[in-house]
Formats: structure tokens, C-alpha cells, sequence
């Protein structure tokens, strides 16, 4: 038996979300993941920016939105994503390996429209758009699953509650008024 506490935090031009799990049970351990799904409105799809910063990421592939369990590794030096926009179209899942300064910046100049998300504990980013004026940035505590299941406690990412203990996390979105 697990409880969640999701709190959204208003503080000027941003909101801070954040997550604390409680495991009821005393003697087993939670197994879960989470995340939420903010999406970002574009003049078009093709007017949209987005920054990332400078580190090392994993992708995870994950056509029809399965793991196949292959990966790729991206260095990357700072700045617009480093990926065709077109490979939007689905899931773009990345690991944040060695991303120092998880700070994001999301850009639609037509529209004047600017977020800056701070994932400073978040492990997993999940980028998606089905090709229309918009883009989905989803902060993520696990991975979705594979072609070839496996037991839940043992998915890629699943995150642990010991019994009796507590899990935090959370993530801020600021946005430029203009």
C-alpha cells in the first residue's frame, strides 16, 4: 500500500511539482514509476526550439512504444536537440547519464511563447510529438516496458520504496512573460 502526495507549488512565473510516495507496508518493498505529461502549444511544429543542456545521454528505442532494449549514447556539446525533429513523431526517450545542469529550455519565437524546466532529480525525459503544434516534455521516474516482459520489480528504471520509507522527487517549470 503505497500513498501519494502530488503538489503543485505556484511561485511567481513557475510552478514547482513534486511527488512524495509513502510504502504502508511494513515489511515489503514498493516498486513503481511515475512521471507527468506536459505538453508545450507551437505556432506549428515546425516553429518550435528546444535546448538541452551539455552531458551525456542514453537513448532508449522504443518503437510502437516498447523497449527493444537497444540504446544509443549521445554527447552532447549544449544547445538545440540533438536529433531530427521528425524522430519526435513516437517516443524520444533519454537517460540522463552525465547532464550536470539538467536545466531545458522549450522556445515557439512566432508565438513568444518560452519554459525553462528545471529536472534536477528527474532520471528519465521522454520527448514526443504525433507531427502537430505541439511538444510533449515528459519528466519520467521509470521507462515504459518491453517487447519481451518481464516481472514488474525488475523493469528498466522501476524505482524502490523500502518498507516503511519514503520517496521524493520533483521538477519546475518557469515560464518567460512577456
Amino acid at each position: 500500500k503505497v500513498a501519494l502526495a502530488l503538489t503543485y507549488t505556484l511561485a511567481g512565473d513557475g510552478v514547482e511539482v513534486s511527488f512524495h510516495f509513502h510504502n504502508h507496508e511494513p515489511e515489503l518493498t514498493a516498486h513503481l514509476e511515475f512521471g507527468l505529461h506536459p505538453g508545450f502549444a507551437a505556432s506549428s511544429f515546425d516553429s518550435f526550439h528546444f535546448e538541452m543542456p551539455r552531458g551525456r545521454y542514453r537513448r532508449w528505442f522504443s518503437p510502437e512504444n516498447y523497449l527493444t532494449g537497444e540504446t544509443a549514447e549521445i554527447d552532447h556539446q549544449g544547445g538545440a536537440m540533438p536529433f531530427a525533429r521528425g524522430k519526435l513523431r513516437g517516443s524520444y526517450i533519454l537517460e540522463f547519464i552525465d547532464v550536470p545542469d539538467r536545466t531545458f529550455v522549450y522556445r515557439d519565437p512566432p508565438s513568444g511563447r518560452e519554459v525553462t524546466l528545471d529536472l534536477g532529480s528527474v532520471p528519465y525525459l521522454t520527448l514526443w510529438s504525433d507531427g502537430g503544434a505541439f511538444l510533449c516534455v515528459e519528466p519520467c521516474w521509470g521507462l515504459t516496458d518491453r517487447h519481451d516482459q518481464r516481472p514488474f520489480e525488475e523493469k528498466d528504471g522501476i524505482q524502490e520504496i523500502p518498507a516503511d520509507g519514503d520517496l521524493r522527487a520533483a521538477f519546475t517549470m518557469k515560464a518567460l512573460v512577456r
